[in-house]
Parts: C-alpha cells; structure tokens; sequence
C-alpha cells in the first residue's frame, strides 16, 4: 500500500508513561523506526515534543484509556497533526500485545492512512464542556441529596415536603435546623416561614406535629404468633387428609369435609358411601353428614337435636 505519511508516530498513552513509535524513510526500501519511552510527568512529555520536532514528525497517532491523553494532547496541539483513535478500532491479534507492539501498530497504520480520528474539540470549547458538564454533575448531586432529605422526613411523618416547595429552601433549613435543636414547638416552626410561605402556616402546624400521627411501636404480646406450614407429602399430614390424599392418587371420589367425616366415622355411624345428602330432619349432631355448601344457620334457630 502506498505510504501517506512519510514522517509519522505512533504513541501508546498510560498513566505512568507514553511509548513512542517514530517511523521515517530509511536508506533502503525498508522504513526505519524508532521506539522510545517517555513518563507522563511535564518535563518529560517536553522532552516528546522536542524529539518530535527535531526527527520533523507531521503526524502523530494517540491510543489511551480514560483521560490521560489530554496532557499529552495539551502539548502536541500545534505543533503536529493529532489523531485520537478508538482503542476498539485499532485491536491487535490477541497474544501479542505489548506496549511497543501497540505504539508499532499504531505508526504502521497512520503511516498508511488507516485510522480514523475521534473528534476533540477545540481548546476553549472544551474548556467550556468541561465547566457545563460539572455544573449538570452538582445539579444532580444537589437533586439527589434533597430527595434524601424528603425521605428521611417521610420516613418519621413529617409533612414539611408538603407545604414547601423545596426542602433546602431558606424557610425549610430553618425548619430543619430547629427541629434538630429540639427547642421549637409547632407555632414556633410556622412562625420560620418567610415570604410567601406565611400563607400556608396552618399547614405547616398541622405538619409539624408529627409525634401525634407516628404508629404506637408494637408490643410483644400483641405480635402473632408465627405459623408453621405442614411439608409436603401426604406422610408429615394428619391421618384424615393423609387418606384423602391416597384417594386422590387412586382417583375414587374424596368427601367434602374430610374431618368432619372422621369424627362421624369415630362416633359409630356408618361409613360415608359416596354420595352426599343433606341432614333430614330429626337426624342427631352426631349423625349428621354435613352437604358441599352447608347452609347458614343462626344459633337462634336451630335446636339443640338440629331440627330447624
């Protein structure tokens, strides 16, 4: 491939230190290149920028990670043409990378006009990027720390967020800041309000008294008792649904209220053949076999033989 560049240079950028790749034409058909290691320190990235203008570079090629290229970049800028490279972009075969392999690779292709440059901006645009970037950044930080704040008041039952706009406003601080001494009563936290906020200071006492509306801690002996699930399997159930269980896996019919037909079957009656009738009238308690959807009675009407 024809060469674009004749005098070019590959730089491989880390915290610690920049290896350099410097590629010239040679006295013969090969082109000749120079590998050189430089720290990241000022005088020594000088000392870069002064073997580059010495050996007459025109182009120089830049890999990095993060922001430690714009040192770098700061000094070259107007002296030589820079071209800031994707890392992705310019991958070697995997195995052989090192960081002369990585500078060598990177004067070969400049040299032939393979990469392609990220766009940098210029100086003062940057500048200015850099400012409005960290201003959204405080933003956003100031943002989060007061909807911590709103929930921290949620939290005890403190409705300040709800007459007040913003709670790191002048009247809310003040609020805020009396609250934590502990010294101000409700009417005194409503007189806080400045400006307009005076119209809005019934709300505020209302607010205020949050100790009245927080939930009575519960008490030990009120708490429940806690419930204990049978495991799986018909062994671990009692006798009764551990039969109905059988049944199911036989696929034969299973009664409608298993225990209830235990306790009949313990008092003496006879067995339960299958199909389900209603208690008939003069039929005891203890015979009685109760229906799919017994009905409801009120214990007013119905006698102690459970004739209706």
């Amino acid at each position: 491939m024809e060469v674009l560049y004749a005098v070019c240079c590959g730089l491989d950028v880390h915290k610690a230190s920049v290896t350099a790749c410097l590629r010239s034409p040679g006295e013969g058909a090969p082109r000749r290149q120079e590998v050189r290691t430089f720290g990241t320190t000022t005088r020594e990235l000088r000392r870069l920028v002064d073997w580059l203008t010495a050996t007459g570079c025109t182009h120089v090629a830049l890999e990095s990670t993060g922001v430690y290229w714009r040192p770098v970049y700061n000094l070259l800028e107007g002296s030589v043409e820079l071209f800031l490279v994707n890392a992705q972009h310019v991958r070697m075969v995997p195995g052989r990378k090192t960081d002369v392999r990585d500078s060598e690779w990177l004067a070969q292709l400049l040299e032939l006009g393979l990469l392609r440059r990220s766009f940098v901006p210029p100086a003062a645009q940057r500048e200015l990027r850099d400012v409005v970037r960290y201003r959204k950044r405080l933003i956003e930080d100031r943002a989060r720390e007061a909807n911590r704040v709103e929930k921290v008041l949620e939290t005890a039952n403190i409705k300040l967020a709800s007459v007040v706009t913003d709670v790191l406003g002048v009247s809310a601080r003040a609020m805020l800041t009396s609250m934590i001494a502990g010294t101000a009563t409700p009417e005194e936290l409503a007189t806080l309000a400045q400006r307009r906020m005076h119209r809005k200071r019934a709300a505020q006492q209302e607010g205020a008294h949050w100790a009245r509306h927080r939930p009575p801690p519960l008490s030990a002996s009120a708490a429940p008792a806690p419930c204990r699930l049978p495991r799986r399997g018909h062994r671990h159930l009692p006798s009764p649904h551990r039969d109905a269980h059988r049944r199911r896996r036989r696929g034969r019919s299973v009664p409608h209220n298993t225990r209830t037909l235990a306790s009949h079957h313990s008092l003496g009656a006879p067995r339960f053949n299958g199909s389900r009738t209603r208690s008939q009238p003069g039929d005891s308690l203890s015979t009685r076999i109760p229906s799919r959807r017994p009905r409801t009675r009120s214990a007013s009407s119905t006698s102690i033989t459970g004739v209706p």
